[in-house]
């Protein structure tokens, strides 16, 4: 069984195989939205090594780096954020009682 990305069924072992449509948790969110600007893909797993951790939309993105803390806009430093920091942060967005 694999995931759906821009109405396509993905599975696994695609993901395995082709190197550029991987995210990895280490990569900064600048160096992820030109991944996913160039390759037209707005819908993208992330992995840690060889394990999938989340899925990561383009429309999120845009969202975590405009979204303004304690009425500041830190769009700039949020560019550098990795991957595995903006799932964490999503998640705590969605699920304010959930202690990671």
């Amino acid at each position: 069984m694999g995931i759906f990305i821009q109405g396509k069924e993905v599975f696994f072992s695609e993901w395995e195989s082709d190197e550029q449509i991987r995210l990895h948790s280490e990569q900064v969110v600048i160096d992820v939205i030109d991944i996913m600007l160039k390759q037209e893909l707005y819908t993208m797993p992330v992995f840690y090594s060889t394990r999938q951790i989340g899925v990561i939309q383009f429309k999120d993105l845009i969202s975590f780096i405009t979204h303004k803390e304690y009425g500041e806009s830190l769009i700039y430093h949020k560019l550098n954020y990795n991957l595995e920091s903006v799932l964490v942060m999503l998640a705590q967005k969605t699920e304010p009682n959930c202690l990671v």
